[in-house]
């Protein structure tokens, strides 16, 4: 089943620094969105604010060197709906279970040496992906946030912006030559399986990737790129790729890319069973094969007054981590 957002218990607008806390009656960090009808979304979480300081400039931070091939795959969309010039309270995502797993892996990987000839996608929750991808220093993070926060808003961007803030990338050596870790968020089209009424209910904030948003078979070849590691929280909930990949992938496939997928337990076990790439990855190989998505379901373009990407949302009946 595609996950549920995991909801902070907090009203924000980050173009206004205008947040309040709502108390939450779980501790655990449960799915949740707190600010929509509990008969829709029976869920909550509660989380602790973090204030970041005034003057922070996250995209100067983040922005790749002009001269990387992958910075015309960068967004920045997230990070500019943030106001450095006021004092910002955002969830604190570093104690999260899901942060400290994908830090826990990723710290036993750049332990290692990473295979020469891979491009890491990295698709988690938002915090975690982050969290996992600066930690790969020797990669250059390319973040592909591009959705805005909302009081209302059904992916809980918050947590990747904070997380953004949080942690800065390591810089590469070359930035003409290091490989890329693509950062996603797993919710970016959350809900798909439930419906909620027209209205002002909720703010439609979800998002798709494109085959343009990553870059081709061609660009991939032209700098040294055989392989792709996909990265899941769980391959037993996330056993195929997310819809708005599945046209990427098979393009990757088709052109001769091998592709694995793998979660960050089983990237966590590879470091301590002290295995070598080559004989490790063959047995996460990854053969995608088209299916019907939500990428082509009309009724997911159309679910609010102002269509995807508006309010008043109403998801479409696909079920499943990648269409299910």
């Amino acid at each position: 089943m595609r996950p549920l957002p995991a909801r902070a218990s907090y009203l924000s607008s980050v173009t206004t620094g205008a947040y309040a806390f709502l108390a939450s009656a779980c501790a655990m960090e449960s799915e949740a969105p707190a600010l929509v009808p509990t008969a829709y979304f029976p869920y909550t979480s509660g989380y602790a604010l973090k204030t970041f300081p005034q003057g922070l400039d996250p995209a100067s931070r983040w922005q790749l060197a002009a001269e990387s091939p992958w910075a015309p795959y960068e967004k920045q969309t997230l990070l500019s709906a943030l106001d450095t010039d006021d004092v910002v309270p955002l969830p604190d995502v570093q104690d999260m279970e899901s942060v400290q797993r994908a830090i826990g892996a990723a710290r036993s990987l750049q332990a290692s040496d990473l295979p020469p000839d891979a491009m890491w996608v990295v698709d988690l929750r938002g915090a975690a992906s982050v969290a996992f991808a600066v930690g790969l220093t020797s990669l250059q993070p390319v973040i592909t946030f591009n959705n805005w926060p909302s009081p209302t808003e059904t992916v809980p961007a918050e947590e990747a912006l904070s997380a953004l803030l949080a942690w800065q990338p390591t810089p590469v050596e070359n930035p003409r030559t290091a490989r890329p870790v693509f950062v996603l968020d797993a919710w970016r089209l959350a809900y798909a399986h439930a419906r909620v009424p027209m209205g002002d209910v909720l703010t439609d904030n979800r998002y798709i990737l494109t085959e343009a948003d990553l870059p081709d078979p061609e660009t991939l070849a032209a700098h040294g790129i055989r392989s792709v590691i996909y990265v899941v929280e769980s391959s037993v909930d996330s056993p195929v790729e997310e819809d708005d990949l599945n046209a990427i992938f098979l393009r990757y496939q088709y052109a001769g890319i091998k592709l694995y997928l793998a979660d960050v337990d089983a990237l966590a076990y590879w470091s301590r069973a002290a295995r070598n790439w080559q004989s490790w990855l063959p047995q996460y190989e990854y053969y995608p094969h088209y299916r019907a998505t939500l990428v082509n379901d009309p009724t997911f373009y159309a679910t609010s007054p102002g269509g995807f990407g508006g309010s008043g949302a109403v998801a479409s009946g696909y079920g499943g981590h990648g269409g299910g």
